[in-house]
C-alpha cells in the first residue's frame, strides 16, 4: 500500500521501549530524516548500560544535524535517575544539532512509569497539535 503524506509533518510516537525505538530511530542516519516530529514516553535510554548514548556518540558524526522537534516525557514518580537520563538526552541532543531542534522534557508530577500511558498521549498529542499550528 502506498500512504501520502506531508513529510514536514511526520512524526514518531512511543512509550517505555517504544519511546526507545523512537529514539533509536531519531539517532539512526537512514531513519532521522524520514519524521519532523519525534515523542517518546518514559523511553529507556540507559538500558543496555547506556546503548542510546552509546548509538548517539557513533552515529552524530555521519549523520545530519538533526532538525526535529522533539517531546520526551517521565512521570515524576520514576525517580531523579529518569528526570536526570531525560535531561542529559536533552544536552547531547541540543549540543549537536541545529538550530531547528527543539526539545521539550515534560515530567509529569504524581506519575509513574505504569501510571505515564494516557498523560503521555493527552500530552504529547497536545503538544504536537501546537507544533503543527504553529509551523
Amino acid at each position: 500500500a502506498t500512504y501520502r503524506t506531508n513529510a514536514a509533518q511526520r512524526a514518531m510516537i512511543g512509550k517505555s521501549f517504544g519511546g526507545s525505538a523512537v529514539a533509536h530511530a531519531m539517532l539512526d542516519t537512514a531513519c532521522a530524516p524520514l519524521f519532523r516530529y519525534y515523542l517518546l514516553g518514559s523511553p529507556s535510554l540507559s538500558w543496555d548500560e547506556g546503548a542510546f548514548f552509546r548509538l548517539e556518540e557513533e552515529t552524530h558524526r555521519s549523520r545530519d544535524p538533526l532538525a526535529a522537534a522533539v517531546f520526551v516525557s517521565a512521570g515524576g514518580l520514576e525517580g531523579p535517575s529518569k528526570v536526570e537520563e531525560l535531561r542529559r538526552f536533552e544536552s547531547l541532543l541540543k549540543s549537536r544539532a541545529s538550530p531547528d531542534l527543539t526539545v521539550t522534557v515534560d515530567i509529569v508530577p504524581g506519575e509513574d512509569h505504569g501510571s505515564l500511558s494516557y498523560p503521555f498521549a493527552c500530552r504529547a498529542l497536545g503538544w504536537l497539535s501546537g507544533q503543527l499550528s504553529a509551523g
